[in-house]
């Protein structure tokens, strides 16, 4: 590999260019080198919270959930917190929300009501009540 590409700064400036988030994830394992700034970038900008975030603690599961039967049977699946978060979940919320600049979410869209009372998922109200500030997108502009 030629030296320009050890330098982070060249990589950032290169990956800025990247439109597609799979050619990112190529780059992210192709080499520790290249692994931050990737990441970084992949991040950067988050659409939704449920699927990128909340995948990766531990007491996240994916829950099925069907609607009352008097109505049409409708099956929706979506992530749920099997219990409180925990320290590691935590630390996982804080190192993975460092990296987002933007977040650029509608939460009538994207948070799949569990239930048609609009009531908000149990995680929701979770991740907005963070041990501190500093737990919950520090970087955003």
């Amino acid at each position: 590999m030629h030296h320009c590409l050890s330098i982070d700064e060249i990589l950032r400036e290169i990956f800025r260019c990247i439109e597609s988030r799979s050619t990112l994830y190529a780059l992210a394992r192709t080499c520790r080198t290249f692994s931050d700034p990737a990441v970084d970038r992949i991040w950067e900008t988050l659409t939704a919270i449920e699927p990128a975030l909340l995948k990766n603690l531990s007491s996240a599961r994916f829950v099925t959930n069907r609607f009352d039967s008097a109505r049409p049977v409708r099956v929706h699946c979506c992530l749920a917190l099997l219990h409180p978060l925990n320290d590691g979940d935590w630390n996982t919320i804080r190192r993975l929300s460092s990296r987002v600049r933007r977040l650029h979410i509608n939460l009538r869209i994207v948070l799949p009501w569990f239930d048609e009372t609009d009531v908000p998922p149990q995680w929701f109200y979770q991740l907005a009540s963070p041990p501190d500030s500093s737990f919950l997108f520090p970087n955003l502009r």
